[in-house]
């Protein structure tokens, strides 16, 4: 009875191992079959297809592929339908489409649970990368000049990303290089490389984007320039048919650049542009911020300026985006964008009349060594058609601008310093005169002296402290500084406006 008992308990053990054993082995058949299975659907759905980008001027055309159980190889030819592109070969082949350049592709496209070799997290992610090159009959200049920074590498190389996620993930990237200058120029150049991503939803409502660069050096006969951490990103969200909404940001981490004797540096550099909606109207917001700057005799701490373009209509430019696009199908000519826009602008221009956009200057702050500037205010500029140089009294007598100017009195009397010195050499120069720099000094203090007691006479600047403030009023052709109005500064302020 015991050795009954014995041989029930020990077959029932065996049971799950059993099971175990089938469930492992099922699982083996599953991740050897489905990326196999992938690859045989890959290479029958892209043998010999053709995608086209019609709106963008560019086709891809799968030349060659071979499945594998995990990843195929694969072949293809991307054609730019671009004036300027096609212009790189001597003698560009033509089809019924026009004039064009092709790229060879050359790489591997991933399927399966563990494409890439990525631990399962998302199952059955499918992606790839490949290298493009020049052609052979392209410009022998343009192909030597990308043979000697980048030899026998492609020097673009693009992948592709998508799981069972609601995103699609692009990327590209450029190598690094270093060498001499292309040519007989002298000089040598330091490449960090390049790579740029691009995420969007698989429906195409929305995307966002980032690049970034380790740095490039350039050294040359008349000086060199270094540029450290250079970054670009964004995202966007369809908010129309036609209109996106988002925002760009564009980053450089330091910089330094010699010329001659002259030497600037910059520190933490950042520029900011969005644009987006409020109220029916859009707003574009712009922003510049820098940590530090410095040149031969000067230096600035952190600084920064943010401006707002607000009330644009957003049916109305929506609507003329929309007619825009419609009107034209494809931007691959780059140098009929412009006339394109102008024709379509004409259709609108007088709807846009009674709406006109205001400029919101939410501050202008700059602290340089020798004193502070700030700027805040509003510019509320007259109906203007972006195609037509305004007239100066058209502009003065339409804009309603209040600006309000804070600076130090050591910043004002540096300029101050600098504009009598440059006056009194060039007039030193024409009559062939050397100055005494014990004379020159004293004279400079004492036209300093004599300006500053008329500018607050006149009260064109106000004393406050430390500092001295300004506020500018412009309203139905009557200029302000300070509450007095000021008829003669805007008409000679109009005159050079129209001279230049």
């Amino acid at each position: 009875m015991r050795v009954k008992n014995f041989r029930e308990a020990h077959t029932m053990k065996k049971i799950p191992l059993a099971i175990s054993a089938l469930a492992a082995l099922a699982l083996i058949v599953i991740f050897a079959a489905i990326p196999f299975y992938i690859g045989t659907q890959v290479e029958k759905e892209l043998a010999g297809k053709i995608y086209e980008l019609k709106d963008y001027g560019l086709a891809l055309v799968v030349t060659s592929i071979r499945g594998g159980v995990r990843s195929s190889d694969v072949e293809f030819d991307l054609k730019i339908y671009h004036p300027q592109a096609a212009a790189l070969a001597p003698n560009p082949a033509r089809d019924e489409k026009g004039a064009y350049l092709t790229l060879k592709g050359k790489g591997v496209i991933h399927h399966g649970p563990v494409a890439f070799g990525w631990p399962i997290i998302t199952p059955f992610v499918a992606g790839g990368e490949a290298g493009l090159r020049l052609p052979g009959d392209v410009n022998p200049v343009l192909m030597g000049i990308v043979q000697h920074f980048f030899g026998d590498r492609p020097p673009i190389t693009i992948s592709a990303r998508m799981g069972l996620g609601d995103t699609l993930r692009f990327g590209l990237s450029v190598p690094d290089f270093n060498g001499r200058l292309p040519g007989n120029a002298p000089g040598t150049i330091q490449w960090g490389g390049l790579s740029a991503w691009l995420e969007m939803a698989k429906d195409g409502n929305s995307f966002s984007m980032g690049s970034e660069a380790p740095g490039i050096k350039i050294v040359g006969s008349r000086g060199d320039i270094l540029a450290t951490d250079i970054r670009l990103s964004g995202k966007s969200a369809k908010a129309g048919d036609s209109l996106w909404l988002g925002g760009l940001t564009f980053s450089i981490g330091s910089m330094a650049g010699r010329q001659g004797k002259e030497n600037f540096q910059l520190e933490d550099f950042k520029y900011t542009v969005g644009l987006s909606e409020n109220g029916g109207n859009l707003e574009i917001a712009l922003k510049i911020a820098m940590k530090k700057g410095q040149g031969r005799d000067f230096s600035i701490n952190p600084s920064g300026l943010e401006m707002k373009l607000k009330g644009i209509n957003r049916a109305l430019f929506e609507d003329m985006l929309k007619k825009f696009l419609q009107r034209n199908k494809t931007v691959a000519d780059l140098s009929r964008l412009l006339p394109m826009m102008a024709e379509t602008w004409r259709s609108y221009r007088l709807k846009f009349r009674n709406m006109p956009p205001r400029l919101e200057l939410t501050g202008l702050n700059l602290d340089t060594n020798h004193g502070k500037l700030r700027i805040e205010g509003a510019i509320e500029p007259p109906w203007m058609d972006p195609f037509r140089r305004p007239s100066p009294s058209y502009m003065a007598a339409g804009t309603k601008a209040h600006l309000s100017f804070k600076l130090s009195k050591s910043l004002v009397a540096e300029v101050f310093e600098r504009h009598l010195r440059q006056k009194l050499r060039a007039l030193a120069r024409n009559r062939g005169l050397t100055l005494d720099k014990s004379v020159e000094e004293r004279m400079i203090k004492n036209a300093i002296d004599l300006q500053m007691g008329s500018v607050l006479q006149q009260k064109y600047l106000v004393e406050q402290g430390d500092h001295y403030t300004i506020d500018w009023t412009l309203e139905q052709g009557v200029f302000k500084v300070n509450g007095e109005v000021q008829t003669a500064l805007l008409r000679e302020f109009l005159r050079r406006l129209g001279k230049n």
